[in-house]
């Protein structure tokens, strides 16, 4: 996805603001992966990766209708798109899958009590394993959206952003939308 931000130039696109959804978006999905590695996996755990993955895909929503009439989404963004927005739900559906007595003991089904706090897991992963996961999220996902935010930001303070949008394009889409 950053690929194709990149190949389409959102700096001088949608820019900055396109860039902090996907900064956003990436802190609404942190919940989900850091539950899953560091958490019980009990009631607590599982509403929080609730309200992570419908605060997401409501931010998904939130930055499709800001970017769909400045940058242009070619097909393989798309199909990447459709990707990463059910990369949470899938996440969601495992932990519940796995966890179902606590999950339906939220709604007071069940054979389960609900069990809110949360709590680390005893014993918790293996630090070597979680420091190598870590570092490669950091290097695979942070570091290019940081560096994608910072060329946006450069590229408004040079009054760029917004010269690189086609020009039948919001027309295009306002067309689409009525």
């Amino acid at each position: 996805d950053y690929l194709c931000r990149r190949y389409t130039n959102i700096e001088r696109t949608s820019g900055t603001k396109e860039s902090i959804f996907h900064m956003l978006m990436m802190m609404e999905g942190a919940p989900l992966v850091l539950a899953g590695l560091f958490l019980e996996m009990n009631a607590g755990a599982l509403a929080l990766m609730t309200a992570s993955t419908a605060i997401h895909e409501a931010t998904v929503v939130w930055d499709f209708s800001y970017a769909a009439d400045k940058r242009p989404a070619m097909p393989i963004e798309q199909h990447t798109h459709s990707f990463l927005e059910v990369l949470p739900f899938a996440l969601l559906a495992f932990a519940i899958a796995t966890h179902w007595d606590q999950f339906a003991s939220i709604f007071g089904i069940g054979k389960q009590r609900p069990d809110f706090p949360l709590r680390f897991k005893r014993p918790p992963l293996p630090m070597p394993g979680l420091l190598g996961l870590m570092a490669t999220m950091v290097a695979l996902v942070g570091l290019p959206h940081c560096e994608e935010l910072w060329r946006c930001w450069v590229a408004e303070r040079r009054g760029e952003k917004g010269t690189g949008t086609p020009a039948c394009l919001p027309e295009m889409m306002h067309s689409l939308s009525a």
